[in-house]
């Protein structure tokens, strides 16, 4: 079975809560002062497009819940995608995971703009789980995502299932760790791939910018499986570890054609911090990283190399303004 919403210009679902009233993570939560905006179950396609929901209130996924469908084998295999194309969300806030969405089966997002989403758990702007039985990676592309906050991780993007980002912007995140995008550590080998394309093979660049993180990871944190940050601006980001990029978990990442600029840590790593992982540079740009302890990267325990055509300009540490820190 299949399902449609499209909207006409101007048509809003609106939870009704008072955007005077947009709690943050530290604060107390009245989620019944506003509803869901929709929730979706069963083996479903669902093609939603043109229209905003704004001012929900939930546990998970205030605007947007999509459940793992766990129905029988002969069910479940029929295809039950999800199209999210042109939507807006703005001002949802969730009591634990995904304040404005929380995805637990394949989905895409084309042209979505997610602003002011709050998460007391993980995921302030969109939460993706993972489903175990499926192959199939999430997609966002050509999107926004904007001034998300976490009392956990992620806070924008928490990845937990295999998460393929195109061409997209994901700006001003807080979280304890992956201020912008977390990738936490999961049983499946699944991958995060953040790429300047707005479909594969069209090269423009993606955008990780002004994201905070309270512990580590200020852009993107890392913790196991495999990453590739392909084309994309890491910029502006701030944490006490990894400004730009946190790593660890025997993660294997690649930087390729990626510029790492403007970011700062307190401690170690402004540009990238990699512990007890593998870091690849493959026409990477560093350039104007801060940090007490490797400027530009900081390295433990990890194999990092740094490919012809990698550069680093201006980056500034108390030691190791360039790669690497420490090889134990």
């Amino acid at each position: 079975p299949s399902m449609v919403i499209a909207g006409e210009s101007g048509a809003v679902i609106d939870g009704g809560a008072s955007t005077a009233t947009l709690p943050t993570p530290t604060s107390p939560w009245y989620t019944s002062t506003g509803s869901r905006g929709l929730y979706v179950t069963g083996a479903l396609q669902l093609y939603a497009r043109g229209f905003t929901i704004r001012n929900c209130r939930a546990r998970d996924g205030a605007a947007l819940f999509i459940d793992r469908s766990a129905w029988s084998d002969a069910v479940s295999a029929m295809p039950t995608g999800l199209f999210i194309d042109d939507v807006t969300f703005q001002f949802n806030a969730a009591t634990n995971d995904g304040g404005a969405m929380h995805f637990s089966r394949e989905a895409s997002l084309v042209n979505v703009t997610v602003t002011d989403s709050r998460a007391g758990g993980n995921g302030g702007a969109v939460f993706f789980d993972n489903p175990d039985s499926y192959s199939r990676p999430y997609q966002v592309m050509g999107s926004t995502l904007s001034d998300g906050d976490a009392g956990g991780d992620g806070g924008l993007i928490y990845a937990a299932g295999e998460v393929h980002v195109y061409g997209s912007r994901i700006l001003r995140g807080k979280a304890k760790q992956g201020g912008c995008v977390y990738r936490p550590s999961v049983r499946s080998p699944r991958s995060l791939t953040i790429d300047g394309s707005t479909e594969p093979g069209a090269w423009n660049e993606a955008v990780v910018q002004g994201c905070s993180a309270r512990v580590a990871g200020g852009g993107v944190y890392v913790d196991g499986g495999t990453a590739r940050l392909l084309q994309v601006g890491l910029r502006h980001n701030v944490a006490p570890l990894g400004g730009g990029l946190f790593v660890t978990g025997d993660s294997v990442v690649l930087l390729k054609n990626t510029t790492v600029r403007d970011n700062t840590a307190s401690d170690e790593g402004g540009g990238v911090h990699v512990e007890a992982s593998t870091l690849r540079a493959e026409g990477a740009s560093f350039v104007n990283n801060t940090a007490r302890d490797g400027g530009g990267i900081n390295a433990a325990m990890s194999t990092v190399t740094v490919t012809r055509g990698t550069r680093f300009s201006r980056c500034m540490a108390g030691r190791g303004a360039a790669p690497p820190a420490a090889p134990s």
